[in-house]
């Protein structure tokens, strides 16, 4: 798996990443997850759901995420998983 967050002038903080599965069929199966969540969570938020064409791609056994927007609370989720981690890894104190 690798995540990338990258600031965007005009969309804010945006994802971007690939996620390799055991199996193509898992990777199917999260493809279907992930879109269903962005799709619910714009609804839920009453947000426009823009453009979704080239957002998830299906790749055999791995699922590419291109430049999904985060709202402020998923970057905040995102440091604080992430900053935690970094911190177990580099023996820094947070």
């Amino acid at each position: 798996m690798v995540l990338v967050i990258e600031e965007q002038e005009q969309t804010g903080m945006t994802l971007g990443g690939i996620v390799t599965m055991k199996s193509p069929k898992l990777a199917n199966s999260l493809s279907i997850l992930l879109k269903s969540s962005y799709i619910s969570d714009k609804r839920r938020n009453k947000e426009p759901l823009g453009d979704l064409t080239n957002l998830f791609i299906l790749e055999d056994d791995a699922v590419h995420i291109n430049g999904m927007e985060l709202s402020d609370e998923q970057y905040a989720a995102f440091s604080t998983m992430f900053g935690s981690l970094a911190a177990l890894t580099t023996g820094e104190k947070r």
